[in-house]
């Protein structure tokens, strides 16, 4: 059974899987950063009910009564709740190297396939994050910050994930993708579910819009690790 707030989330994320509308969009009708809006999507921030109205001008879609949800985001995967990653809070290392990153278009000229892919600026990172005790081992781990909608609901704009190299990947795992490059472009990555590769090249999928067959050339793949779900970071017991 889902609470109103709930409700609404679900509402919102069915109205911005139209074409037309989109989570920048959202924020201005809002007038808010984007990142309130990653914020109410995630449940770390409550709607206000003129907020409501707003959001409903902007999709062009009347809020759902209480219990009313239909449509395909009824029955999708729910993004989980972002842990709070305050390292300040538990004393928790700040260690974790965050690479900064921009959302992109990546060009698949085998089936003219456009796609988002994350562009990872500069050779250092721009900040250090929380190191949670689950992962307090794993060496060389570093994080980067999710941009766009490609991955929802798994994860969101906005949202840090957290990626260990030196981890064995297999299909079905959330992975980067390092992308190579000339010596003049950045160091361009996409995070996307690993679904097989071979000697010729990677195919991956996406969640939003859905796409299964993402295929990379293994003449331009950097290098493939695994990003860590949150069960991972955060065990339950």
């Amino acid at each position: 059974m889902t609470n109103r707030q709930d409700d609404l989330r679900i509402w919102i994320r069915e109205g911005l899987q139209n074409p037309r509308r989109n989570r920048s969009g959202l924020a201005r009708a809002l007038g808010k950063h984007p990142s309130t809006v990653t914020k109410i999507l995630n449940g770390e921030r409550l709607l206000k009910a003129h907020e409501v109205d707003l959001i409903a001008d902007y999709l062009d879609a009347p809020p759902p009564l209480a219990g009313d949800i239909t449509g395909v985001a009824a029955n999708a995967e729910r993004a989980p709740e972002v842990p709070d990653l305050s390292a300040e809070a538990r004393g928790w290392q700040h260690d974790v190297p965050l690479f900064s990153s921009a959302q992109g278009d990546g060009f698949n000229e085998d089936d003219e396939r456009r796609y988002e892919y994350d562009v990872i600026y500069g050779d250092g990172p721009t900040e250090f994050v929380a190191r949670p005790p689950a992962v307090a081992k794993i060496k060389d781990l570093f994080a980067v910050r999710i941009r766009g909608d490609s991955m929802s609901p798994w994860r969101e704009h906005g949202d840090v994930v957290y990626v260990a190299p030196h981890r064995p990947v297999q299909p079905g795992d959330h992975v980067i993708v390092e992308i190579k490059r000339n010596d003049f472009d950045p160091r361009r990555a996409v995070v996307k579910v690993l679904r097989s590769r071979n000697k010729r090249a990677v195919i991956l999928g996406q969640y939003n819009p859905s796409l299964n067959n993402i295929e990379i050339p293994m003449e331009e793949v950097a290098s493939i690790y695994r990003v860590l779900e949150w069960r991972e970071i955060f065990p339950l017991g």
